[in-house]
């Protein structure tokens, strides 16, 4: 025990804070805040105040409102009220207060223990009319939300935009994604309670005046490209290309114009190499960028700024026509409850009135993270009865004895559901003007070594700075939690990697060390070995795996720890996640529906063939062989594998009945006729999956009792939760009769309100969370928003930079309470996982400040890395395999003999054609070969690209798909340059003023019983005729092109005989586009193709292997 934790308890059993724990319970003389620290037991104390309440006759049990966080919560809170009644009434006490006991026992079923939801519910129940609501209206459930959301959005949607589709059309050429705007009408729709929102005024983007600015800006930099030594020089390439953009900029019309400015982030940068320019020219010039990038982001803010205001103001009209389609049916969803009772207290004085002398005592358990909306409900209720009605909730004259509220600013977490620590604050300080405000900070819950690591490390991180941060008020140990348990450290120690981190280690590889070190640990050394105290009896015992809870900031990489404690043998549970539609089993049961309503979506038919029915690949070749198709309603042939031919008849018949047949019915039907539950039950955590898949079940059963169900809605619902990436938890899956055996995965907010002997804080070392992208002003009615993303074009509102700092440090404060509520989750030992992505700059780590600077780390001398549990073998049949391998020999063999007996006819390439004639020497031709991959890549994206009408937008959009088509992500800068400087080459700009252009032509001709094959990269014609252009990605300096041209001759050769061959036209002019230096090389056209049949000549005999194209 330390000497400052000896001073803190005044005597042994009593809380240091005993006379604040007196007043909360038994003060109704004033309103009452109380500030009740982690593991306190503020509940308890609520729960004692109704008691007191009850007991002394200051109000009945239902005129007594104890509105808490959740269902859960107030299920709890009314366990325990009646069982402390229960007790109350045992101790004996007058007769009066048994008689008061007595009937609040009878009457607590009827009482308001309950959410704000509920609360809420039951006031316009009671007043519907005042409400303008149905007396009968139907509460929407979450999916019910969601079905009914998306309904209502496409019928809005259409009806809008036939009306008026000024705001959509603006927004969308510019650059906004179309599938942004649905979101950002469920942002608007989600704070509806402040429209008609204020927007900030736009300031008018005049395109004309930054033409002239652009226009003179180039010129100073064309004067200075004189006094470049290098014409290579990245800034003498970067003027030709401002002077590019200038150019389209001024051929176009404003529309387009606008376009061009909102798509273009990396035209106007500043590059050179000083060592390369006379004097300061490069300083100068980059100064000028500099200057014209100023320009150039002020006009496109202007213009995406105002285009998201106008789209706003039109999204504006959603939430209102959606309000009144739900009243109009009779249906109300969760906002709405509090939305209307809110407008109901606030506008109809009448009613308040009424529910104020209703309620003479009103208790708010988990307040510092109630939202704005119920913080207004509660002050309107709790205002002084005769006191001039309040028009705002902060202008509200408290009753002196009605309002309790109980919560730890510490601990508020949830910005996210709207909750605001300044309005906490605003709160707190209306009641303390006229009542008390009373700190709870005995911790009942975790031992003294985890008080003082938290109480050391979040007071220096918890400032109090107004709005922002909490106060931090120390916690005070309990003497009864000062007790020796096995384990390392003092209850707290870190688990730190062996190594230090590698800078160009990624988070994920970071996830996965520390997944597998945290397996080791609790199974090689907490289970079993360390020792916890149990809550209930107070004995010490060894550590079970349920007696740990492995707690993450967020959801980011959980699918990482997941896979490594499976592979390991691991077994977990948790609640709260968001992973549900990326489940393998949900995966293969979405699949197998879309296969059922749709027989010509022959992916998801073969896929649902390989994943749900186990058919091999080999058989789904044979039958593809055998001339059988994906859909399973045309004829199959007779020699299709039976494996086919059994799902095609289970398919078939499901398909024949999905009209006839409830939907819910059918989805179980198709589970248990694909028998693929029976297949994840096979699998690890196979428990989980066939819980989801009774949950996908259930799904599809509430699905139907709100909307007119069938499958193909369904199924469509289901895909746009699966590509949308919707946050839906997993089913709840226990094991059954084996106690202890799975370790409890959360987030930290699920874990808020719970507490576990063992926490092992993990995933701390991954980078932050994106910032948020909307920010609601509840005082000015403003909506400040963000959309767009690196390297494209960004929409924000006008003064959303402005606020962005103070709601960021807003957001870090926010991360700070997370990890306090984490870290007071544990009541025996706190392990620190102190991994960390060498990638990584922020990260949760870095909250705790020096928090970890003198904690011991884990000894993990001894512990190995824990092998996955070895799978059955299967059983050997020696036959099968000498009939497998004979069946092999034989194959070769028959194959030999028909090469042999076939008609042998050469075949060339072009690139062969250049190596036999000792050109180029080739580059690997190995898969791994980045440098082929990534040529490739550049020939892929050349081929789609519009090359009349691109932008960077577009481009940036390009180059990040074919860079992941073909594997060369972490090369995406080099395949941009080549792209943009063949787009922006002399070369090109030629061809497009050509009357005809073709990109990517295959060819093939006969030569001499050979054939020779190849494709063009690009081929145009001029009235001279036809000019071949071929794309290099060869890392080759400008000032060897020439020589390098010359090596790749033969090719030009064999491409100019093709031409003459297959079109019959003169050839012009070849050209080789070495796209990495941006020159071309010209080769005369006349002669190539006399080149190419000498070439031929000489070639049989000596390049007779196919080669891949160039």
């Amino acid at each position: 025990m330390s000497a400052l934790q000896s001073s803190l308890w005044p005597e042994p059993g009593r809380p240091a804070d005993q006379r604040e724990r007196d007043l909360a319970i038994g003060e109704f003389s004033t309103p009452v805040c109380v500030e009740a620290a982690a593991g306190t037991g503020k509940t308890s104390l609520m729960v004692d105040r109704v008691v007191a309440i009850v007991s002394r006759g200051e109000a009945r049990i239902t005129e007594i409102v104890a509105i808490t966080f959740t269902e859960a919560a107030a299920a709890e809170l009314r366990v325990r009220i009646r069982a402390r009644l229960e007790e109350a009434l045992a101790a004996g006490g007058s007769e009066d207060e048994r008689r008061r006991v007595e009937e609040a026992l009878v009457d607590l079923d009827r009482a308001h223990v309950e959410t704000i939801h509920a609360f809420a519910q039951s006031l316009l129940r009671e007043r519907p009319v005042e409400a303008r609501i149905d007396p009968r209206f139907e509460l929407l459930d979450e999916l019910a939300m969601k079905v009914d959301f998306e309904a209502a959005w496409e019928e809005w949607f259409a009806t809008a935009l036939e009306a008026d589709s000024t705001a959509v059309e603006r927004a969308l050429l510019l650059g906004f994604p179309f599938s942004g705007i649905k979101n950002l009408a469920a942002r608007i729709n989600e704070q509806r309670d402040l429209l008609p929102l204020n927007h900030s005024p736009v300031p008018r983007p005049d395109i004309d005046a930054y033409r002239q600015e652009l226009a003179g800006g180039v010129a100073r930099l064309q004067e200075m490209q004189a006094h470049c030594r290098d014409h290579g020089d990245l800034g003498y390439r970067q003027i030709d290309e401002a002077a590019d953009y200038l150019l389209r900029l001024q051929m176009a019309d404003r529309e387009q114009a606008q376009r061009i400015v909102a798509g273009h982030r990396d035209v106007l940068k500043n590059k050179g190499n000083k060592l390369k320019w006379e004097a300061d020219y490069c300083a100068r010039q980059k100064e000028v960028f500099g200057e014209l990038t100023v320009a150039r982001d002020r006009v496109r803010n202007e213009l995406c700024s105002g285009a998201l205001v106008l789209l706003m103001q039109w999204l504006e009209g959603f939430p209102s026509w959606y309000e009144k389609r739900r009243r109009d049916s009779g249906k109300l969803d969760f906002d709405d409850l509090l939305v209307l009772a809110r407008r109901l207290l606030k506008e109809r004085v009448e009613v308040r009135r009424y529910f104020q002398r209703r309620f003479k005592h009103i208790l708010v358990d988990e307040f510092q993270d109630t939202d704005p909306l119920q913080v207004e409900i509660v002050f309107f209720l709790a205002e002084r009865e005769g006191s001039t009605p309040a028009a705002d909730w902060t202008e509200v004259e408290l009753a002196t004895d009605k309002l309790f509220v109980v919560g730890d600013p510490k601990q508020s977490i949830y910005r996210f559901r709207r909750a605001d620590i300044a309005i906490y604050e605003n709160a707190r300080q209306i009641i303390e003007r006229g009542g008390r405000r009373l700190l709870i900070s005995q911790n009942f819950r975790c031992r003294p070594g985890i008080v003082d690591w938290a109480n050391g490390t979040f007071a220096a991180q918890m400032t109090g700075a107004p709005g922002v941060q909490a106060d931090y008020i120390p916690l005070i140990a309990s003497e009864t939690r000062d007790i020796a348990l096995g384990g390392e450290g003092d209850g707290v120690t870190a688990l730190r990697p062996t190594t230090t981190p590698d800078k160009e280690e990624r988070a994920d590889g970071m996830r996965r060390q520390e997944a597998e070190h945290i397996a080791a640990l609790i199974q090689q050394k907490i289970v079993g070995n360390w020792q916890v105290q149990d809550p209930d009896d107070r004995e010490t015992r060894p550590a079970r795996a349920s007696d740990i809870a492995i707690l993450m900031p967020t959801r980011t990489g959980l699918h990482i720890y997941e896979a490594v404690f499976r592979d390991q043998g691991l077994t977990y549970r948790h609640e709260g996640g968001s992973f549900f539609y990326v489940r393998q089993e949900i995966k293969d049961a979405i699949a197998l529906l879309l296969a059922i309503d749709n027989p010509l979506d022959s992916i998801t038919v073969a896929a649902t063939l390989r994943h749900v029915f186990g058919v091999s690949d080999e058989d789904l070749l044979a039958h593809r062989v055998a001339g059988g198709s994906f859909d399973y309603t045309a004829v199959t042939p007779a020699e299709a594998p039976t494996s086919i031919t059994d799902a095609y008849r289970v398919l078939a018949r499901l398909h024949q009945v999905r009209n006839d047949m409830r939907l819910s019915a059918l989805v179980e039907e198709a589970l248990r006729e694909s028998r693929l539950t029976e297949l994840h039950t096979l699998r690890r955590q196979g428990r989980q999956a066939v819980a989801n898949l009774r949950k996908l079940a259930q799904m599809s059963r509430q699905y139907e009792a709100q909307t007119a169900a069938t499958l193909h809605r369904f199924t469509r619902w289901l895909r746009t939760n699966r590509d949308g990436a919707a946050r839906e938890g997993d089913a709840p899956a226990h094991v059954p009769n084996s106690p202890g055996t799975e370790v409890n995965l959360y987030t930290i907010h699920a874990a808020k309100g719970l507490e576990f002997p063992i926490v092992i804080l993990a995933n701390l070392g991954g980078s932050l969370n994106n910032p948020s992208r909307e920010y609601a002003d509840r005082v000015g009615k403003e909506l400040h928003v963000r959309r767009g993303s690196s390297g494209k074009a960004e929409f924000a509102t006008p003064r959303f930079a402005e606020i962005a700092p103070h709601e960021e440090a807003r957001d870090d404060a926010e991360r700070v309470r997370q990890l306090y509520v984490a870290a007071t989750r544990a009541r025996d030992h706190l392990v620190v996982g102190a991994f960390r992505s060498g990638k990584v700059e922020r990260c949760w780590l870095g909250y705790l400040g020096k928090g970890l600077d003198d904690v011991p780390g884990i000894d993990r001398s001894g512990l190995q890395q824990v092998q996955p549990p070895a799978v059955a073998p299967i059983p050997s049949d020696a036959d099968a395999a000498a009939r497998l391998v004979a069946g092999r020999a034989a194959w070769e063999q028959r194959r030999a003999e028909l090469l042999t007996a076939m008609p042998h006819r050469s075949i060339w390439t072009a690139t062969s054609l250049v190596r036999f004639d000792g050109g180029a020497e080739p580059l690997s031709r190995t898969p791994a070969s980045s440098a082929i991959r990534l040529g490739s890549a550049l020939h892929a994206a050349l081929e789609r690209v519009d090359l009349r009408h691109w932008d960077d937008r577009g481009l940036d959009a390009l180059v990040e798909a074919v860079a992941a088509d073909y594997e060369v992500e972490d090369r995406r800068p080099e395949l941009s340059a080549m792209l943009r400087s063949t787009l922006r080459s002399p070369l090109m700009e030629r061809a497009l003023r050509s009357a005809q252009v073709w990109r990517e032509v295959p060819f093939a001709f006969p030569f001499d019983g050979g054939l020779v094959e190849g494709a063009m990269d690009l081929l145009f014609r001029e009235d001279a005729g036809l000019v071949l252009v071929d794309v290099k990605s060869d890392n080759v300096a400008a000032a060897d092109t020439e020589a390098r041209a010359q090596r790749y001759a033969p090719q030009a050769m064999v491409y100019a005989l093709a031409c003459e061959q297959v079109t019959g036209l003169p050839i012009a002019e070849f050209l080789f586009h070495f796209a990495r230096p941006g020159v071309g090389v010209s080769l005369a056209g006349p002669g190539l193709a006399d080149g190419g049949r000498e070439l031929l000549t000489r070639a049989p005999g000596q390049a007779l292997a196919v080669e891949p194209g160039s």
